[in-house]
């Protein structure tokens, strides 16, 4: 690995990490093998090697990549949305996440896992995407619900963030599940990540319209 060059050692990185994406579409997590993600890209899995030493790290590469293009489109709604009510603000951020289906699906995992198997310097790097989101989220709150001061904010924090861990889950269920959950006699209704984040955010912002 050419470290005088930065540049090229990230272009190397954001390849390996698109090639993982790629495969996770069609592939479960516990299935996909640096070989697999080697074949993506025409390389041999020691180049691979010199990049991740783990496939953990290259999902929390994943997941980080995920995060930066939520925070993106966070900052869209300040800087298309002077005012918003509580509706408007709860479909705005819910269309944020219904684009994000990677982000979830990686949510719905062992993130612990994921974090405990990389090196420090990958897991730092992830944390700033992660907070990045978390300062956007509470600059949006700042503006469009001045009622709420910072106690408030770090609830709706705390209550979006854990929810949105089970999300896909409940959006996205096989027909074997389903089948299984009949079979069981569990009650199961169909929603999509639109409408169960914005109903959660809804209620949370209801009383500071």
């Amino acid at each position: 690995m050419n470290k005088s060059n930065p540049a090229l050692i990230q272009k190397r990185r954001d390849e390996i990490i698109e090639g993982a994406k790629r495969l996770y579409q069609s592939m479960p997590y516990c299935k996909i093998t640096f070989r697999d993600v080697a074949e993506q890209l025409t390389v041999g899995r020691s180049s691979i090697y010199n990049y991740f030493h783990t496939m953990e790290e290259i999902f929390l590469g994943v997941l980080q990549k995920e995060y930066e293009l939520w925070n993106q489109d966070i900052l869209h709604i300040l800087d298309e949305y002077e005012t918003l009510d509580v509706d408007g603000y709860a479909t705005a951020l819910a269309n944020t996440l219904a684009s994000r289906e990677t982000m979830l699906k990686l949510l719905a995992m062992n993130i612990y896992e994921l974090e405990n198997n990389s090196r420090k310097a990958y897991l730092v790097e992830f944390k700033k995407a992660f907070g990045s989101t978390i300062e956007s989220i509470s600059a949006t709150l700042h503006r469009y619900f001045p009622k709420m001061d910072h106690t408030d904010r770090i609830h709706f924090i705390y209550l979006l963030y854990p929810y949105l861990m089970g999300v896909y889950n409940y959006t996205h269920v096989e027909p074997y599940q389903k089948e299984a959950m009949e079979q069981a006699d569990v009650l199961y209704h169909a929603y999509t990540t639109e409408e169960l984040v914005k109903s959660l955010i809804k209620r949370v912002l209801a009383p500071f319209q």
